[in-house]
């Protein structure tokens, strides 16, 4: 009896185990828990240059089960003054069955580039053989505000001419040298170095306007010092018919300016007298003397003609 009675105790543990297990195990009626599918959304990259407003970004999925349906959006804490560098972009999504999902977010990646200065040099110009210039350049393109203090160091510039180059033009080209800046790179024009022909020195010049001549009513005579250049010439208004005084023209150099000794009339007659005679003339009336001569438009000089009266000799008592 003890021994029986032993192991009723033992058969009705077994049965209480037994029903736990199955009303654990919903006695039979289902089976193991259901797995939810996986959503994969993934922002697409974007870049811009600094200083530019961003892209419109984009999202896509992937995953879904057919009939479900899902928004998704993308943004960034980038903004059009941000640096230069790389910015993430996340993705969103929203739908009525999302909870059903193992939902994942990719990132992507927004590049801002840097923007781009142009470096020009600037066009000079000299008179050949003059020294070389010093030579510089103009630096455009800043945005967000920026001025050329974002800008370190200096362009390399070099142009193909000398002081000895003949009068023509040449490039002046420009490379990066030591510029640098956090958010620019750099382009280069090119500019140009004109040589232009020295002024014409001229030649030393010493005239004087003679007795007889006809200078050009109106005209001018442009005289230069010689061996300069850049000077501007003195000019002189020839005379005209009305004034027959002799004048010096003298150039700017440091020359003689004195005036020229007064020109002595030509004792010559411009026509001969008519002969007359030698012999005493018994005459109460005077003798008439010959007609003078023509005016002329010539500036020479010229000698009263001499009458008969001065030609009759002295008869002395």
């Amino acid at each position: 009896m003890r021994s029986s009675f032993r192991r009723v105790p033992v058969s009705l543990a077994l049965m209480m185990a037994c029903i736990l297990a199955l009303s654990l195990a919903g006695c039979g009626g289902s089976s193991a828990p259901v797995t939810r599918p996986t959503l994969t959304v993934s922002a697409a990259n974007a870049s811009r240059v600094y200083g530019a407003p961003n892209p419109v970004f984009t999202a896509s999925a992937s995953g879904a089960l057919s009939g479900d349906t899902f928004t998704f959006t993308a943004s960034s804490v980038a903004t059009s003054s941000s640096a230069a560098g790389t910015y993430s972009i996340v993705p969103t999504a929203t739908g009525a069955n999302l909870a059903n999902y193992n939902v994942v977010y990719v990132n992507g990646t927004l590049t801002v580039d840097k923007a781009a200065l142009t470096v020009t040099p600037n066009n000079q110009s000299i008179v050949s053989g003059s020294v070389l210039p010093s030579l510089s350049a103009t630096i455009t393109g800043f945005v967000n505000g920026d001025t050329q203090s974002v800008v370190s160091g200096q362009p390399a510039l070099t142009t193909t001419a000398s002081s000895s180059s003949p009068a023509g033009s040449y490039p002046i080209a420009a490379a990066v040298g030591t510029l640098a800046a956090a958010n620019y790179s750099f382009t280069f024009g090119t500019g140009t170095l004109t040589i232009t022909p020295a002024a014409n020195p001229g030649a030393a010049f010493s005239g004087r306007a003679l007795a007889g001549t006809q200078p050009v009513v109106g005209a001018t005579v442009q005289l230069y010092a010689a061996g300069t250049s850049g000077i501007e010439p003195s000019v002189f208004p020839l005379d005209t018919p009305a004034r027959r005084q002799p004048r010096s023209f003298t150039s700017s150099s440091a020359e003689d300016r004195s005036e020229p000794p007064p020109m002595r009339p030509s004792l010559s007659p411009r026509r001969s007298a008519p002969a007359t005679s030698l012999h005493p003339v018994h005459s109460s009336s005077s003798t008439k003397s010959p007609p003078s001569p023509r005016p002329t438009d010539s500036p020479s000089f010229s000698a009263p003609a001499a009458t008969s009266e001065q030609l009759q000799p002295t008869h002395k008592a």
